[in-house]
């Protein structure tokens, strides 16, 4: 398997994106995660092996960094056009309340347009990353719990606000 450090995370200059294999440490001083693993009282998780979360704990990354991703993905500076075109390539995921395809949501804009998003999380963080079709504009939205639809709902507004911000309406 390809290394993302070698292939992502050094050519995109993601400076504050690790991969931590079993390290439970989060490097810098981190944003403390709060999960109540369904009880009434959150715990901390901000030192938890990221190995028993499988693939969603491999990369630790910061809002900036996922920005930048983002904007080299949908910008064509990651994959052949090809690629790039099959990856935006969505169909109608009427239970997830937008058009889905390979890891990227196709959401409408309240300002006209459309952005890919793609929502994430582990217990105690959740993110919420969108961005115009062509990369130029990104917007990351980050929480310190485990999140509920309202909290995903929030996000999701958020990111919205922002990839409009500047649009007439």
């Amino acid at each position: 398997m390809p290394c993302p450090v070698r292939i992502l995370i050094r050519p995109l200059g993601l400076t504050a994106t690790t991969t931590p294999g079993t390290d439970p440490s989060i490097p810098g001083p981190p944003a403390h995660g709060y999960s109540a693993f369904g009880t009434a009282t959150p715990l901390d998780v901000t030192q938890l092996n990221p190995s028993v979360l499988d693939a969603s704990g491999s990369i630790i990354s910061t809002a900036h960094d996922l920005g930048r991703f983002y904007s080299a993905l949908l910008s064509g500076r990651l994959l052949a056009p090809a690629q790039l075109d099959a990856t935006k390539t969505t169909v109608p995921a009427p239970q997830l309340g937008a058009d889905y395809g390979l890891g990227l949501g196709e959401l409408p804009l309240s300002c006209g347009g459309s952005c890919f998003a793609h929502p994430g999380g582990v217990p105690g963080y959740r993110t919420w990353v969108g961005a115009t079709p062509d990369g130029t504009r990104t917007a990351v939205v980050f929480a310190t719990d485990d999140g509920d639809e309202n909290t995903q709902q929030a996000m999701s507004t958020l990111v919205d606000r922002e990839l409009c911000r500047d649009k007439v309406r």
